[in-house]
């Protein structure tokens, strides 16, 4: 009888011991997959490539823009590969969260809520306020936000604009995925209004002689980089040292001239 039981009590120490060794041997494996600090040779990069002059594609289908300049300046002087994967932009933080993505690039304004999610980086640009931007042939007395209550008003679903508007229920809301689906839309007389970043317009600059483009006071959109809680801390600070780089030797200030945000 008690050899059965030193058998049993044996054989129970065996599966404990062996449940903690694979317990073990996962956690291991988990970190080398989600911390790869010295391993990583990349950057997975989501980006909303319809959102000029942030990021969009150009006449052979390649994805430009800002803040693709900046992100590729930073793989290089980090040595890593930047692969461009392009979403809506609504669909960015949500890829962050289950690790589809590493870094969003896309004229992202850091805010409280997304930062439930994600990192920020530094922010890399200002001054870029919201403008409400009315066509000149309707007759319109629009001159800021509270003459939008009660009008038709279109913003782009997700970004920072589409929080701000929405605070307002008086104002009766259209969300469109692109800032050239809005610009289409508010030139035949679809809505009231239109909603965006200042910066955003600059791609219509030759078409915005038919608009009215009105900021709103005491707002301003910032762009930053979203950076996964799931890549070591040891690589967000090589790339916000890149930035502060970038920042020093007057790189930045020359990919902002040549997007023309100075």
């Amino acid at each position: 009888m008690i050899k059965k039981i030193a058998l049993a009590l044996t054989g129970l120490i065996f599966i404990i011991l062996s449940g903690l060794f694979l317990r073990k041997k996962l956690e291991l494996s988990n970190q080398q997959t989600i911390n790869p600090a010295k391993t990583h040779t990349k950057l997975i990069v989501g980006t909303s490539a319809d959102f000029p002059p942030f990021s969009f594609r150009d006449r052979t289908d390649d994805i430009v823009g800002f803040d693709i300049d900046i992100i590729k300046e930073i793989g290089k002087r980090l040595s890593l590969k930047i692969e461009l994967i392009d979403r809506p932009f609504s669909l960015l933080i949500p890829q962050i969260q289950i690790g589809q993505v590493d870094v969003i690039a896309a004229g992202m304004t850091p805010t409280p809520e997304r930062e439930k999610n994600l990192r920020f980086t530094k922010i890399y640009l200002s001054d870029n306020p919201l403008v409400i931007v009315t066509p000149k042939n309707k007759a319109s007395n629009i001159k800021n936000i509270d003459d939008l209550k009660g009008k038709s008003v279109i913003v782009n679903t997700g970004y920072v604009s589409d929080t701000y508007v929405s605070k307002f229920p008086e104002i009766q809301i259209t969300r469109l995925p692109k800032v050239s689906d809005a610009m289409i839309a508010l030139e035949h007389n679809k809505a009231d209004a239109f909603v965006t970043a200042s910066l955003t317009l600059e791609p219509y600059s030759s078409q915005l002689s038919k608009f009215n483009v009105i900021p709103i006071e005491g707002t301003s959109e910032t762009s930053a980089l979203g950076v996964s809680k799931k890549i070591p801390d040891e690589l967000f600070e090589k790339i916000q040292k890149a930035l502060d780089d970038m920042e020093k030797d007057g790189t930045l200030k020359s990919i902002k001239l040549k997007w023309k945000f100075e």
